[in-house]
């Protein structure tokens, strides 16, 4: 039978071809507007067709400057001549044929990347390496500028651009004041509806700020030497285009005139910025240098007869700008830039990444980071051997001649007073038999020449592309990239020529360019290309194969019913394809015809959204951007108006399309060509809680995804408030994917069957990889439509992916539940059995009463101290009946588990070892004598369980110290509420002293309050609220104190078990006595009693004790070093020996350091490192009296120095983190 289209194909496609002439036709009209284009129709007697021809046909006969179809004089007022004491600017105008002219219907180039078969596109990755002539001689990058380190740094990090990040990926605030360096990069923006400023996305391991930042590359580029200059040769008697050209160019008053003079007979030879100069004017008459490699070393001369020697010098910056996908939030683009960040931080490289967020004159999806680095590797200089004596570093073993040489450096006075400077500028000095003095920089690492082979910019392409899939892959995103050359992914693709800022802005204007308007057609060309692949392939679409006619046989045995279904099945397709390929060409030529206006619409809407958002917009800027927007509105209007129902094509072929797919899927169906789904699963995400399915510890499949800082697993009432994702339909596909997803009820009962077994097969399949490679999983009750109960197990995309296995899967026969329910309950066992402590009694036993779907409903509903927010109802053992309150409660309580509904019993022994530990080990476990009492946890409606509570460890419940990161991570919820409690009471009690920061948050000058979980319990309201109330009572007690300690230290008489009080008012007695227990305050009191008396009438000088004693309780080492200057001011005063004390009693109390250190160099400890010298006070550092000239001429140095010095020594005790950490 004769292949018969359907009649909308024909009728579609001749609008198709209407549609593109009059898109060909349109290309020359200038601006129109609405009103001048419906009076034009209305002219023609309401024919839009004739209104289309005869406005072409006008317009094109006309001469350039008298096409006045939608003048815009309106918007730019008259026309002619410039004004006065003003710039040049360009005259937005189209009705005079010497100036630019707006062309609306010019199509411009539209973003977009070429994707290959398998859906890879490309990646933006862009290296520079700038060495010591960009800075010497002047030598231009790639893109014909003048270069800087210090401006390049200044420009990455411009507030304007640097991202914001979002405020869950916020660290914790410092609660010392040390710490606030690490706060110096923030934004003065106003802070977002959170109520708090967001921090800049800089990624560095520079200690210090932007400054610090910006000395180091400054220094580092100091260092770096110019072993040969560049040099420049040209034959100017080589017969060639280029040399004609130079000849012209060294005429009297052109470019290269003043270089007449280095001409000697025939050739001009330069060097140094001369020979920098002269080729950046020969490249702009078209040279390039493309000799070989060989060619340049030997220094031949090219085709042109030019001999070009770049020279040798040092690199002095590196910089990298990578791509990050639009497509995901902050959170993954910030692990990316720090997985990227590890290669240098491993090699100890100094690095500074900064994110960038779109701005308002690029597209939304412009995400990027800026990285420059160096390839030595740098250190604060600490005076030790330890770091500065390493026989090996990346380059292999270090010669033990320089190993020798720093070793007797390192014992020089000179060389120590250098501390706290970096290692390349700790310099000695040294005269000669001839009396000649000597500078050398013994400490300075040689250079990882690792970093400047060619393959490590490669690698780090490839690694930037491993790590976007990766995080594409967990936003279930389908798009990813890979590192190859667009030849060799198999993708088309030809080169554009640059587009320069004034010819960008001039295409935003609405003005073609010449290079602009050869990139779209180019760009043109190569859709062109790509949608007659399409129209060829349609005769494949429509093709039956083998397989589908052997399945429409046994389906229909009629044969003239099976040829004509077959005939039928064939024409549908081929008409569905056809249609698909008018849809893409008509919609192909809409978009291009109106790309220009809706660009311009679009950058002017941002540039408008970022004046509004100034604090003093330009009012006469607003209102020029709103007239371009009103007017490019206008005219897309008025191109809509003319063309018609051509616009409306690609709807239409959408409404085609739709009705011949419902026919292609009856005929289908009723052939056996498509499946009827089995079930259609609903998971209530609001109900279900998370079913931890851990393998033990130790296994090396789950090793590293243990101790998880996201993990909610263990904390059942934490997990139920985090958000989730939606996961992709192609990711948490529940069976095959050979099951479609079509509602209808009339398939076979023989397909229901075949892919029932088909999906019991791979769904057990899947269970013998979960238990064979141990992968963790969680399990959520569900529903079917009719109401069957089922499991779903969810699995972690990077183990989704590892083992190849969907992110969800559904359980709903019996056997598949009971297999899975078994693999966790002998998980938890195993886990139990290995690391829970073993108590010891005789237990009675309990009756859990209930049905499991209430067990399943409800809500731990635990408050701050792990008490049930329900009149005493134990948290854990009231909501599921059972004892350990993870694993065993919700597998019991599981639809489909095969628990018994009789009474079940189990001993309170083990129940109260598994509500207080919570997996942790036996060290981890105390007994709470000294503590603050908190509820036993016992089950209600289990009898009286008082006469029996004797045979646990004891009457109270234990607590956990949570002593390491790790068992916090872990930690159920009885834990980190015990946990909690235990830190708030001890605030309560004075021995814990709490800290503000910038945000109003509190946090505990503790390290047991650094563990994530234990942190983010105590960051939620509740918690603050009641930190509030002690923090208030707490700061009012320490003003108190500190008053005393200022303005009367000898009433505070230091004894050997602590602090005695003489003299002091009853309430002050009673007030010290609160305090007599906490160890930071009695630190500080024994510091403030060894001052004497100030001045009652010298207020300033109160004040200063009053911060002192404050600055000793955050732990300031400076602050004693203060105390000790004082003192020894009073000792010189008092005519006793200038020998400063040492009071071993009282050690200098330190703040917690930070969880992780991005600092180039970290200190063993640091309160052993010098101190900055005070301002007006003696800087000198104390020297032997033998010492030797070089060291008193370096006593002799300036006070600058000094000062500058010191700063840096505190920057080495502080070891800060420049950039956001992340728990």
């Amino acid at each position: 039978m004769r292949y018969q289209p359907d009649p909308a194909v024909d009728t579609l496609a001749q609008r198709e071809r209407e549609l593109a002439a009059f898109a060909d036709r349109s290309r020359n009209l200038p601006p129109l507007n609405r009103e001048a284009v419906r009076q034009h129709i209305k002219i023609e007697g309401g024919s839009v067709a004739k209104a289309r021809a005869s406005l072409a046909g006008l317009v094109g006969s006309l001469a350039p400057h008298e096409r006045r179809v939608g003048d815009d004089s309106h918007i730019t007022g008259k026309v002619g001549g410039k004004d006065k004491k003003r710039p040049a600017r360009t005259i937005w105008i189209d009705d005079s044929g010497h100036l630019k002219r707006i062309r609306y219907n010019q199509p411009i180039t539209r973003p977009g990347r070429p994707i290959n078969a398998q859906g890879f596109t490309s990646l933006h990755f862009d290296f520079e390496a700038i060495n010591r002539a960009h800075l010497e001689y002047g030598r231009s990058n790639a893109q014909g500028r003048k270069v800087s380190p210090d401006d390049h740094i200044i420009y990455i990090e411009r507030e304007e651009a640097a991202a914001e990040l979002l405020d869950a990926l916020k660290p914790a605030a410092p609660s010392g004041a040390e710490d606030f360096l690490e706060y110096q990069e923030r934004e003065s923006a106003v802070a977002e509806a959170a109520g708090e400023a967001d921090e800049k996305a800089i990624f560095t391991n520079i200690p210090g700020s932007k400054a610090d930042r910006i000395a180091l590359f400054s220094g580092l580029a100091d260092v770096e030497k110019v072993e040969r200059k560049p040099s420049l040769e040209i034959d100017l008697s080589r017969n060639s285009k280029l040399t004609a050209k130079i000849c012209e160019e060294l005429a009297p008053g052109r470019s290269l005139a003043k270089f007449n003079a280095n001409v000697a007979g025939s050739k001009l030879a330069v060097t140094g910025a001369d020979a920098e100069s002269i080729a950046r004017v020969i490249r702009s008459l078209g040279w390039r240098d493309r000799r070989k490699k060989d060619d340049r070393v030997k220094r031949k001369p090219d085709q042109n007869g030019v001999t070009y020697d770049p020279g040798k010098c040092g690199h002095v910056q590196f910089r990298l700008v990578g791509e990050l996908p639009h497509e995901i939030d902050n959170a993954g683009r910030v692990r990316i830039i720090r997985e990227m960040c590890e290669e240098f931080e491993k090699r100890s490289l100094p690095y500074i990444a900064v994110m960038h967020a779109p701005g308002s004159t690029n597209d939304d999806r412009n995400w990027h980071f800026h990285l420059v680095y160096h390839d030595r590797p740098v250190s604060i200089f600490d005076g030790t051997a330890t770091t500065h004596l390493s026989r090996m570093d990346a380059n292999g073993k270090i010669p033990p001649s320089k190993i020798e040489r720093k070793t007797k450096w390192l014992n020089e006075p000179s060389i120590q007073a250098q501390v706290g400077k970096w290692d390349f500028q700790v310099c000695g000095t040294w005269i000669t038999k001839s009396r000649n003095r000597r500078h050398v920089y013994p400490f300075v690492q040689r250079k990882d020449r690792s970093v400047t082979r060619k393959d490590f910019v490669p690698s780090l392409r490839k690694r930037l592309c491993d790590l976007t899939n990766l995080e594409l892959e967990r936003y279930g995103i389908e798009r990813r990239v890979d590192p190859l050359k667009h030849a060799e992914a198999g993708r088309k693709a030809v080169p554009g020529k640059k587009l320069f800022a004034a010819d960008h802005a001039n295409e935003l204007l609405g003005i073609p360019t010449p290079r602009g308007t050869d990139n779209e057609t180019m760009q043109a060309y190569q859709r062109r290309d790509l949608l007659e692949d399409e129209d060829a392939a349609i005769p494949q679409r429509a093709y039956v194969t083998e397989e589908e006619e052997e399945t429409v046989k046994r389906t229909l045995s009629d044969q003239a019913e099976r040829l004509s279904v077959l005939s039928e099945l064939m024409s549908l397709r081929r008409d569905i394809a056809h249609l698909r390929n008018i849809s893409h060409k008509a919609g192909e030529q809409v978009e291009r015809l109106l790309s220009r206006p809706n660009a311009m619409v679009d950058r002017n809407c941002k540039l408008m959204l970022a004046e509004h958002k100034k604090s003093r917009n330009h009012s006469r800027k607003m209102d020029a951007l709103r007239r371009q927007v009103e007017h490019a509105h206008d005219h897309i209007n008025g191109m809509r108006d003319l063309a018609g129902d051509l616009f409306q094509l690609p709807v239409e072929a959408g409404r085609h399309i739709t009705r011949l797919e419902e026919r292609l899927s009856e005929l289908e169906l009723k052939a056996g060509l498509r499946i009827e789904p089995v079930f259609a699963i609903q998971i209530d995400d609001e109900k279900a809680l998370p079913l931890s399915a851990r393998a033990p510890q130790g296994d090396s499949e789950t090793a590293g995804r243990g101790n998880r800082s996201d993990d909610t697993i263990s904390n059942p009432s934490r997990a139920s408030r985090q958000p989730s994702k939606p996961t992709p339909e192609s990711a948490a596909a529940p069976t095959s994917p050979s099951i479609k997803a079509v509602a209808t009820q009339s398939a076979s009962k023989s397909n229901t069957e075949i892919s029932e077994r088909q999906r019991e097969r791979e769904t057990n399949a899947r269970i013998d990889v979960i238990a064979e490679k141990k992968v963790q999983f969680d399990l959520h009750p569900g529903r079917l439509d009719d109401g069957t109960g089922v499991l779903v197990a969810t699995i972690d995309p990077a183990d989704s992916q590892r083992h190849d296995l969907p992110t969800k899967i559904i359980l709903v026969t019996q056997h598949e539940k009971s297999r899975l329910i078994h693999i966790a309950r002998a998980r938890q066992m195993q886990s139990v059995s290995s690391e829970q402590p073993v108590a010891t009694g005789s237990p009675p036993t309990e009756t859990r009463e209930g049905p499991p779907s209430v067990a399943i409903a409800r809500d731990p509903g635990t408050d701050i101290a792990g008490q049930s927010a329900q009149s005493g109802a134990p948290s854990e053992q009231s909501r599921s009946g059972t004892s350990d309150g993870t694993i065993g409660t919700i597998v019991d309580a599981m639809p489909g588990s095969e628990a018994p509904k009789s009474n079940e019993t189990r001993t309170s022994v083990s129940r109260a070892a598994d509500a207080t530990s919570g997996g942790l080990s036996k060290k981890a476990i105390q007994k709470q004598s000294d503590r603050v009492s908190l509820p036993t946890g016992k089950a209600s409606g289990a009898g009286d369980q008082s006469s029996k509570a004797s045979s646990l460890i004891g009457h109270e419940v234990m607590r956990s110290e949570i002593p390491d990161d790790t068992a916090s991570r872990d930690a159920p919820a009885p834990v980190l509420d015990t946990a909690v409690a235990d830190l708030i009471a001890r605030a309560e009690q004075r021995r814990i002293v709490l800290f503000p920061d910038q945000s109003g948050r509190l946090h505990l000058h503790s390290s047991d309050a650094k563990a994530p979980l234990v942190a983010a319990r105590l960051a939620e309201p509740d918690a603050q609220k009641r930190l509030k109330q002690i923090a208030d009572a707490q700061h009012e007690e320490l003003g108190i104190l500190a008053g005393i300690a200022a303005a009367d230290p000898a009433i505070l008489v230091r004894l050997k078990g602590g602090i005695a009080v003489a003299d002091v008012a009853a309430s002050n007695t009673t007030l010290m006595k609160r305090w007599a227990d906490n160890e930071e305050v009695q630190l500080a009191l024994g510091q403030m009693a060894r001052l004497s008396a100030p001045n009652p009438h010298d207020e300033a000088e109160i004040v200063r004790r009053r911060n002192l004693f404050l600055f000793l309780i955050m732990g300031r080492r400076e602050a004693v070093d203060e105390i000790d200057q004082m003192v020894d001011r009073n000792l010189n005063q008092d005519g006793a020996v200038p020998r400063r004390e040492v009071f071993p009693a009282f050690p200098v109390a330190t703040a917690p350091p930070a969880e992780k250190q991005y600092s180039v160099t970290q200190l063993s400890s640091p309160a052993e490192a010098p101190l900055a010298p005070r301002k007006g006070e003696n800087s000198e550092l104390a020297t032997d009296d033998k010492a030797s000239p070089a060291a008193a001429r370096e006593r002799d140095a300036s006070l600058a120095e000094k000062t500058e010095l010191g700063r840096k020594q505190q920057l080495l005790a502080q070891t800060t983190v420049s950039g956001p950490d992340f728990p």
